[in-house]
């Protein structure tokens, strides 16, 4: 999934029955497809990321979390976030499921006591695990355990047993959690008012938009827009919308459709301007990247 699809990431499961999924990823792709390399975005499923080799920085609002081969990323559910750097050796594993799953049933013991606290209660949200203790060990042991379930597509029957392994780790990581010293707090308030930014250029990035539209829709005043934004994506309001429509355009230009149309469907009123702001965002033209990939498609046929 590339940043042109939706900001809030709907997790497609293999089995919409057992709502867990291992995402692994290189400095080339990952599989099965979905958010990659410095492609911000949320979901409501918590994320346990294991660095299989070389080395990372997940971004999580203005938190840089780097880690290297053996170390685990925990980040709660909702929270924006991206895998900003990666190295040439780079690859990680990344363990989402939803965190009902670990109440067993809604409103059970288990729920009020051990999940929400956690999740709505605000008392964690994102930080490095390195296995130094023997509970860090033990927890990233788990994940690695339910990482070659997934990768060598053995998950089918072992269901039950990942679904333990997964109740394992959430008891390992509150049980010892103040003893991590990873604590950090964010500003959920802070990343609420971006989500509904983002959601708002995500439906209305073909509209005429002022930086006073973008403030509106979180209701906060423009200079607040701006903080936001370079706080956690480290860009301006106007920066990361046309950065937005520029990549929605690169899959319309796979489509037949006028380049002139095309401008328009992504918010440019002048032709000349869109190509422009294509040519140095992409580093081509529109006509020019649309052959290139005509080529490309001609020659993998």
């Amino acid at each position: 999934m590339k940043s042109t699809s939706q900001l809030q990431e709907i997790n497609h499961y293999q089995d919409q029955d057992f709502p867990v999924n291992v995402y692994y990823s290189d400095i080339h792709s990952m599989q099965p497809p979905g958010r990659w390399l410095r492609d911000f975005h949320w979901h409501d499923e918590l994320q346990f990321t294991l660095v299989l080799s070389g080395t990372l920085t997940m971004q999580v609002d203005n938190l840089s979390l780097p880690g290297q081969a053996g170390d685990l990323i925990f980040v709660n559910t909702s929270l924006i976030h991206a895998v900003t750097q990666m190295s040439e050796d780079g690859s990680y594993a990344s363990l989402n499921f939803p965190y009902r799953l670990l109440a067993f049933f809604p409103g059970s013991r288990m729920d009020q006591d051990y999940v929400l606290p956690y999740t709505a209660g605000g008392k964690f949200s994102a930080f490095s695990i390195h296995p130094e203790s023997e509970w860090q060990k033990e927890l990233i042991g788990l994940h690695k355990k339910i990482t070659d379930l997934f990768l060598s597509n053995q998950v089918k029957g072992n269901e039950y047993s990942i679904c333990i392994k997964i109740a394992s780790m959430w008891n390992l990581l509150i049980s010892n959690f103040h003893s991590s010293g990873n604590s950090t707090s964010i500003n959920l308030l802070r990343q609420q008012r971006l989500q509904s930014i983002l959601l708002f250029i995500y439906a209305h990035y073909a509209d005429d938009l002022q930086l006073s539209d973008l403030a509106a829709s979180a209701n906060i005043s423009v200079g607040e827009c701006c903080r936001i934004f370079q706080n956690i994506l480290h860009t301006t309001p106007y920066g990361y919308l046309t950065n937005y429509r520029i990549q929605t355009s690169v899959s319309l230009l796979h489509r037949d459709l006028p380049i002139s149309q095309i401008a328009g469907l992504v918010g440019y009123n002048q032709v000349s301007n869109y190509i422009a702001t294509f040519k140095r965002i992409i580093g081509y033209t529109p006509a020019q990247y649309r052959k290139q990939q005509k080529n490309e498609s001609e020659h993998t046929q």
